[in-house]
């Protein structure tokens, strides 16, 4: 066999993104989307999102998303789900939702107008003490079931609250007077009572430094304090009054109260661009080789704030609208994207301790803006012609001549029905959505005869059975909106005509369907870390790896690439690329003929491509849903043949968040590579 097998991988070391140009290890990764370093040290597809049923709601109804608040606790069988829900004109409802089951009727324990906000709670015995923002005009509150909501008029208002040695304690508020003070309920002769609040019961940490209190976080022998620009430690033995305040660091704060959390005797806060670990009052920082930054393409195009949540032994960083996640035992990070959105910080619902079974977390989606999205109609060639597909009646046609698609009836009463997708087949959801999202339609049409033109999108939902939405459409401009139902997954675009007489015909030109810059939809999103035993899909997730760039240990030689192949765990076809970073060889024809003379005018002579400055790259793939193995894993072999010094290697793969389907897993990569006779270079 021509070329020497040379082993990459395994990826164990996860996600870094900021020495992309080969520095390295062999072991990361320098684009990890959706993969994670499992229990294993392999590459798994990350757990399946899913839209909570019956939360979402459409963004141009509201002006706010859901908040999820925590957990209250009736009894050891019975608890409840607390949150927001956003109502019109900025009014918003707070409900407890009985074991977290939306199907149950909510109880409404306040309702809310706007501004009036909720920032927390903390459960005292049978009571839930609420507090409010400093800005708002209502009073702090209390509940308990079967009851109804009882001002607190003596509680402070705050931004954070923690309960702490039978104290309610309350920060946060947002004046210069009061920007380092901390608030404690009383506690009188028989025992705490929380209702109290004395005119004397405060105390300031650290006046004059590090800005303002942006989290409070109780552990089992002190209050954590974070300023804006640094962390202190209260402890009191007895008396509030006569507590101690320690500086643990005068440069590390919190972003917000959602920025600090505890896990497993260990303290995760992110502050300005860093995720650190606290341990023995020494901050560690995790991302040193991981650098945040927005997803442009996620669904969301703002999403403000950021984050920190448990996901079963999982840090997961939700960064405006990009999640990164980090394993606690691999200690390697990657990133994911999701369809639905981005979930603010996730809530682990309570479960049996005893069980083995995987806990369900529950967040609000943050998104406020939809991201615009790539025209999901393709730009037809005469080799994708056949994917225009004609039914029904004879002598219909679909044909296409540049970017004009026309649809011809040849028989008096017969549709034609033209589904624009970029792959074979009339039904392949290409459409990646969920609920409440906003696509529109977008082109120009002309028509001869007198027949009924629809745009029809077609909508997989979650239970399997599909839905079906028609625009009319008349000649002219094109202008239509569709929202994708509540508990929509992927969708697929046709266009029909059904004709009155024979010879009829409808011509289409740039035609784009797109999700567009609305007000997001707002929902609840659930995540549980397995993959299910439902037939139907859960999530379609698009998982991506991309290596460093590789040299092969020889980095001014010019190298043969023989073949390539990964070994790989899937039942999903898959896509492969090789993107060599010193091109030889010229575009080929095929290549050049997707561009204009007037672009290619902006290249060079031997490289009319060079304008675009990307590189070329090799793409591949395969099919592995025939390949039977009794494991699932296989070894999919990658034909393609190449000259190169440095060349980075890409995979994707695809599941549907079910057993069925995944989770998908990369082994290894191994390239069958061999050392070229040395020849004169002309350029690189």
């Amino acid at each position: 066999m021509p070329g020497n097998p040379v082993k990459i991988g395994p990826f164990n070391n996860g996600l870094n993104n900021i020495s992309t140009s080969g520095e390295s290890k062999d072991t990361e990764l320098v684009e990890l989307v959706n993969f994670e370093v499992g229990p294993d040290m392999l590459l798994w597809s990350r757990p399946p999102f899913e839209a909570v049923a019956g939360t979402s709601i459409a963004g141009s109804t509201i002006d706010a998303n859901w908040k999820v608040l925590g957990i209250y606790r009736t009894t050891t069988t019975e608890w409840y789900l607390l949150v927001v829900k956003p109502l019109a004109a900025g009014a918003s409802e707070l409900q407890a939702i009985l074991m977290g089951d939306f199907a149950n009727a909510p109880i409404v324990i306040k309702s809310l107008a706007a501004t009036q906000n909720v920032m927390g709670f903390v459960q005292i015995n049978a009571d839930c003490f609420f507090v409010v923002s400093p800005t708002t005009a209502i009073s702090c509150f209390k509940w308990a079931k079967g009851g109804v909501a009882i001002d607190v008029p003596d509680m402070k208002k705050g931004n954070c609250i923690v309960a702490y040695k039978s104290r309610i304690w309350v920060a946060g508020v947002d004046t210069a007077s009061q920007s380092s003070r901390m608030y404690f309920s009383n506690i009188g002769v028989s025992g705490p009572d929380p209702t109290v609040w004395n005119t004397a019961d405060f105390f300031d940490v650290a006046p004059g430094e590090g800005g303002f209190i942006t989290a409070l976080l109780a552990l089992n022998s002190s209050i954590l304090v974070f300023k804006n620009d640094g962390t202190w430690r209260f402890s009191y033995p007895a008396s509030p009054s006569k507590g101690q305040v320690d500086k643990i660091s005068g440069s590390v704060g919190a972003a917000s109260a959602t920025s600090v959390l505890e896990f497993e005797n260990y303290v995760y806060v992110y502050d300005q661009g860093r995720v650190y670990e606290l341990v023995n009052n020494n901050y560690t920082p995790l991302n040193r080789f991981v650098k945040f930054a927005e997803d442009p393409k996620s669904v969301d195009g703002l999403a403000p704030g950021v984050d920190l949540s448990i996901l079963n032994r999982r840090l997961v960083v939700r960064y405006f609208n990009t999640i990164y996640s980090y394993s606690l035992d691999s200690r390697a990070w990657c990133q994911w994207h999701s369809y639905l959105g981005v979930p603010g910080r996730l809530y682990e619902l309570p479960a049996d301790s005893s069980s083995t079974l995987s806990s369900t977390y529950i967040g609000a989606s943050q998104g406020t803006v939809q991201n615009v999205s790539d025209n999901v109609v393709p730009a037809f060639t005469a080799a994708q012609a056949i994917y225009m597909n004609t039914f029904v009646g004879a002598n219909n046609t679909v044909t296409h001549v540049g970017t004009t698609i026309n649809i011809n009836t040849g028989t008096a009463g017969s549709p034609a029905i033209g589904y624009l997708n970029p792959s074979s087949g009339n039904a392949n959801f290409n459409i990646r959505l969920s609920g409440g999202q906003q696509w529109k339609l977008t082109g120009n049409m002309t028509t001869v005869g007198a027949g009924t033109r629809v745009a029809r999108m077609t909508y997989l939902l979650r239970s399997g059975a599909t839905s079906v939405v028609d625009h009319t459409i008349v000649a002219g401009v094109l202008d239509k909106t569709f929202t994708a139902p509540d508990t929509a997954i992927s969708a697929y675009l046709s266009i029909r005509h059904t004709s009155v007489g024979a010879s009829e015909s409808t011509s289409l030109n740039g035609i784009q369907l797109k999700r567009v810059a609305v007000d997001s939809p707002a929902s609840l999103i659930a995540i549980t870390d397995e993959y299910s035993d439902v037939p139907v899909t859960v999530e379609f997730i698009d998982c991506k790896m991309r290596t460093k760039s590789y040299d092969f240990q020889v980095p001014s030689a010019m190298k043969r690439l023989f073949w390539w192949g990964a070994d790989i765990k899937t039942n999903r076809p898959m896509l492969a690329k090789l993107i060599p970073t010193a091109i030889k060889s010229p575009p080929t024809h095929a290549q050049i003929a997707a561009y204009t003379h007037s672009q290619l005018e902006a290249g060079t002579w031997g490289n009319p491509l060079s304008f675009l400055q990307i590189n070329l790259s090799i793409a591949d793939g395969g099919d592995p849903s025939n390949a039977v193995t009794e494991n699932g894993r296989i070894f999919v072999r990658l034909i393609k043949s190449m000259r190169f010094k440095q060349a980075s290697f890409e995979l994707e793969l695809f599941t549907l968040g079910t057993k069925a389907t995944g989770p998908a897993k990369v082994h290894t990569i191994t390239a069958y590579v061999q050392p070229k006779e040395k020849v004169v270079d002309k350029f690189n």
